[in-house]
């Protein structure tokens, strides 16, 4: 029977997981992507109090492969570069809030978006 319940199993999210970042060609296995939204407060200065209130925009972190890049709509906030695993782990933890222990960053090596170590 049809239901419209979808069920998904860590077994399931694990192999899709592995599917995504170890077949060739895919964008996971070329890079690493991350992407961390964040809530912005808008200036009411600029805007009536009446057309501010009600209003949620939302900024965002990406990173794709060395590049970390902070936006809220059209305009870019902040770049990073990151030349080595160490500065990538040290974005992932202050800028995603992702904790990837160092010793870990061992599992990246030998795969194509592994960056030198320092």
């Amino acid at each position: 029977t049809f239901t419209d319940k979808v069920e998904f199993l860590q077994r399931d999210i694990d192999a899709a997981s592995l599917s995504v970042t170890t077949l060739p060609g895919t964008i996971f296995y070329q890079t690493i992507v991350c992407v961390r939204r964040f809530p912005v407060d808008l200036d009411p200065q600029y805007m009536s109090e009446e057309e501010v209130d009600g209003l949620e925009w939302i900024g965002k972190w990406t990173l794709d492969g060395k590049k970390a890049t902070k936006r809220v709509g059209a305009s870019v906030l902040e770049e990073r570069t990151v030349d080595s695993e160490r500065e990538r782990l040290e974005v992932l933890r202050d800028v995603f809030r992702i904790d990837v222990l160092a010793e870990d960053a061992r599992w990246i090596v030998g795969r194509v978006p592994e960056l030198p170590v320092s």
